[in-house]
């Protein structure tokens, strides 16, 4: 039996093997004699007229140097013989002349197709039915890339089931057809949002704590609540701090509007007409007023210890020091008695009469 080695697309290569036996024993295989390309002969569609040119015909004897097997190559992309490969039609090839043990031999080899007619190859390149025809479908009516030119979809080729405005109204999407991740209305009640949820850099109430945002972080036409409280805390800091009320000027409220004014938990109201907070009791008393009242204490204080400021007290007693320190040893040599008195012969300090050396004299007549 002759083997079919396959359907073919024009152009391609095929190749086909072939082995030789030893006549008397067919177990055993042989080498070939006088079998070159020009030996092969093929047929068309089972017709007489052979193509026997050795163009496009590769034949190797003993293939990979093995005995008995040889391997032919015919490259069907070879049109020395005009016409001869094309699609649609079936071939036969044999070799004819070759000298086997001995023996001249004839045999067919083995047949294939060139994109026979019904075959896969014919019908994926069908007009009809291939991807010719899918090519042209597209390109006629189909999706192709002129079709998503700009506008290309009006609101006509929405259909019923398009999303279209009227569709996203109130509600439009039911709860059930929300994943477990959607932001819902439930979702957006208080601290919702958990702490590791919020970035690094996002704004939370800590960093909102003793001017952790400063003034620059605000643009002066802000003038919302959650700016007003903000620059409230830090001109309370700024007076605590620095004894140095701030202005309205230095924090941006100039035209800010009552309504804007609001409770601060641990500062008090705002008082109407400047950015200060109250500290608490006693009533009505601004957060100025009350540092202004703090200084001028502060200079009466100064004013009365003045004099303390400038006395030079150490040396003075320094002073006073070295006269004890003298009286002392003028006095060394007096005697006391048991009871600690003066002796009775030294009436007092002033009749001790002193020598050279700072010692005193017997007391009396000489």
């Amino acid at each position: 039996m002759v083997p079919y080695y396959g359907d073919y697309a024009a152009n391609a290569t095929v190749y086909i093997p072939i082995n030789t036996f030893d006549s008397n024993d067919p177990a055993a295989s042989v080498t070939v004699t006088n079998l070159v390309n020009t030996d092969v002969h093929i047929h068309k569609d089972g017709g007489t007229t052979q193509r026997n040119n050795a163009a496009g015909i590769t034949m190797t004897v003993d293939f990979d140097s093995i005995t008995g097997n040889h391997l032919l190559i015919i490259d069907t992309s070879d049109n020395t013989v005009a016409d001869f490969w094309e699609a649609g039609h079936e071939y036969q090839v044999r070799i004819e002349g070759a000298t086997v043990d001995g023996g001249t031999i004839n045999a067919w080899v083995g047949s294939f197709s060139i994109e026979r007619a019904g075959g896969a190859l014919a019908l994926i390149k069908s007009a009809t039915y291939g991807l010719s025809a899918l090519k042209t479908l597209l390109d006629t009516t189909g999706i192709k890339v002129a079709s998503f030119a700009d506008n290309a979809i009006t609101a006509a080729s929405i259909n019923a089931d398009a999303i279209t405005n009227a569709k996203i109204a109130d509600n439009a999407i039911a709860a059930e057809n929300l994943a477990g991740d959607c932001i819902t209305n439930a979702k957006i009640a208080d601290n919702a949002i958990a702490a590791e949820n919020i970035a690094a850099d996002a704004i939370t109430a800590a960093k909102i704590a003793n001017g952790a945002i400063d003034n620059a972080t605000f643009a002066a036409d802000v003038g919302s609540t959650a700016y007003a409280t903000n620059i409230i805390a830090l001109a309370a800091r700024k007076a605590i701090d620095e004894y140095d009320p701030p202005t309205n000027a230095e924090f941006e409220l100039r035209t800010l509007p009552a309504a804007d004014y609001t409770v601060v938990s641990d500062l008090g109201t705002v008082q109407t007409g400047d950015a200060f907070a109250r500290l608490g009791a006693p009533a009505g008393v601004s957060v100025s007023a009350d540092i202004a009242a703090i200084k001028a204490e502060t200079a009466a204080i100064v004013a009365d210890t003045n004099e303390l400021q400038v006395d030079d007290y150490p040396t003075s007693i320094a002073a006073v020091k070295t006269v004890v320190d003298a009286i002392q040893a003028k006095t060394d040599d007096l005697t006391f008695t048991a009871a600690g008195q003066v002796d009775a012969n030294v009436q007092s300090v002033n009749d001790v009469a002193l020598t050279g050396d700072g010692s005193a004299t017997p007391w009396g007549p000489a």
